[in-house]
């Protein structure tokens, strides 16, 4: 391993021999001829591609020591990973080729200027289903294959590949530690596989006590699961100012329980990832777009909105311009192929996303994935006062509901709602066997501030609760059969259910679990 590694590093020109010693010397006693590291390395976290079982990118945050200055000579590093099925044999080393993200923005309340860090995203193809991969993530001032070809000599060497090589000796390998610390992940099995499958879904968390104790709690529990989905409204950053800086406390969890650095974290975006920036010309989804990168259809393309100072996020306009990017985006999980929607980009027939979706359910191969779920932030049964009458609901029940039950879709997870629904399977208000399932599990962490509009439920309604704080397990036993778990990871600020047409209350419920079959199999 360590001659190909060392190679790879290393300038294109020869070195003398003295030097390719003190090189060797500093590659393998980095403590003895390194200097101090100018930079951190943090909130490592996973993200699945396309097919989860080939794929993952693996995205991290690069902090130079002297924010505000940058790199040395204004230079950018490029991510580096090292990859191997052993945690000291990590013999395949790519070169990340996606710039990274960094942004600036100015809060206005306390007129103070944010620097974000430098977001790396680097895709890992080519993976073995179902198989232990070990990494390290960290930047260096390495050159790719065409750079390595122009010599130090030569004429149409640019400025930029000078100052590589310059700060490559100058620095050494690693920039951000001596020797990064080796993690892990899996790979999901492969789709046409009849192995077992656990996703855990939950939304609106922010960073709130209960939200420490739902992210403690996915940290202790995550042997148990394959994958996180967040189900939009992540960090709770966009009040009227928009500390952007809240969004790094929110990875710093994660940094402290680092759940996302071993299990795959998929987002979707809510009313509270907006973040309308003024100052920056009526920008929307920057942070979200820079911070994750999920398997996209193409880059995002978002509507600037030059002359509106902020939105209403109890009443968001519709839709909002953001499609592609991280907005929609669909993915394989082993036997589930997992669709994920925007609420807040256009869903009329005619639009981007709903021209999308159409051909994502017409292409889907039941034999290979027989589950079919949906994920959206904005539910579209809706038991509970806040945000029923959204026009974001509406227009997913005219729209979207009708290609939900023709394609038979199995469940449809959202967020948004601070409480806890899960519908029977059901179809234009009635309760139908061959329509999907909607749950909504809004609880993560956010406050739960709402309550049931009625006493009596509607017909459709099987389970419904707003005392307790948590996320959801989906097990997806094999091709006919899944299982559906509530997990609470705090009590609320009440233990009683109330209700907007009654004084009377309700106990809380304690747990939810269910078997589920897969509709795809049932007679019409």
């Amino acid at each position: 391993m360590l001659p190909g590694r060392i190679m790879r590093y290393i300038s294109g020109r020869e070195r003398n021999m003295v030097g390719t010693v003190f090189f060797l010397l500093g590659f393998l006693l980095p403590s003895l001829t390194t200097g101090s590291s100018i930079c951190s390395i943090k909130h490592v976290h996973l993200a699945v591609g396309k097919n989860a079982s080939t794929s993952m990118t693996i995205s991290f945050a690069a902090i130079p020591n002297n924010r505000n200055n940058g790199w040395p000579d204004q230079v950018i590093p490029k991510a580096v990973i090292d990859i191997g099925r052993r945690p000291h044999h990590l013999k395949r080393n790519i070169i990340g080729k996606r710039p990274p993200n960094n942004y600036q923005h100015t809060d206005c309340m306390r007129n103070q200027s944010y620097t974000s860090p430098y977001y790396y995203h680097v895709n890992i193809d080519d993976l073995e289903p179902d198989t232990e991969y070990y990494y390290q993530a960290s930047v260096a001032y390495v050159l790719d294959e065409n750079q390595h070809s122009q010599t130090a000599s030569s004429n149409s060497q640019s400025e930029d590949i000078r100052l590589r090589r310059r700060l490559q000796e100058q620095q050494g390998t690693y920039l951000c530690s001596t020797r990064p610390p080796v993690r892990k992940f899996r790979t999901a099995p492969s789709p046409n596989t009849n192995s077992p499958v656990t996703l855990a879904l939950l939304g609106d968390l922010g960073r709130t006590g209960a939200a420490v104790d739902t992210i403690q709690h996915l940290y202790d529990d995550r042997h148990n699961y394959s994958t996180v989905v967040l189900l939009g409204d992540i960090a709770y950053t966009d009040n009227k100012h928009h500390f952007q800086f809240q969004w790094d406390e929110w990875f710093d969890l994660f940094d402290k329980y680092p759940t996302m650095e071993s299990t795959p974290l998929q987002v979707i975006p809510g009313n509270h990832d907006i973040e309308l920036m003024p100052n920056k010309g009526g920008q929307v989804f920057l942070a979200y777009e820079s911070r994750f990168l999920m398997p996209q259809v193409k880059p995002a393309e978002t509507t600037m909105y030059p002359n509106v100072t902020e939105f209403n996020m109890a009443n968001v306009p519709y839709p909002i311009g953001h499609d592609y990017g991280n907005s929609f985006y669909s993915f394989t999980y082993g036997p589930a192929y997992i669709i994920v929607l925007n609420s807040y980009a256009s869903v009329d027939p005619g639009s981007k996303q709903y021209e999308w979706l159409v051909k994502e359910l017409e292409g889907v191969d039941r034999t290979v994935t027989p589950w079919l779920l949906c994920m959206i932030h904005c539910p579209l049964y809706n038991t509970f006062h806040h945000h029923y009458r959204d026009i974001q609901l509406v227009k997913g029940r005219e729209y979207l509901e009708p290609l939900f039950y023709s394609y038979r879709v199995n469940g449809v997870f959202s967020g948004h709602v601070h409480a806890y629904q899960r519908t029977r399977n059901v179809y234009k208000d009635k309760v139908d066997r061959l329509g999907p399932m909607h749950v909504i599990v809004g609880e993560g962490g956010k406050t739960i501030n709402t309550e049931a509009r009625s006493v009596q439920p509607e017909e459709w309604i099987a389970v419904r609760d707003e005392t307790a704080y948590g996320y959801g397990q989906l097990i997806l036993h094999n091709k006919t059969t899944a299982e559906w778990r509530w997990i609470h990871t705090k009590v609320g600020e009440q233990n009683y259910n109330w209700f907007l047409d009654s004084n009377k209350t309700e106990p809380a419920v304690e747990t939810d679990v269910i078997f589920l079959e897969n509709q795809l199999y049932l007679s019409e």
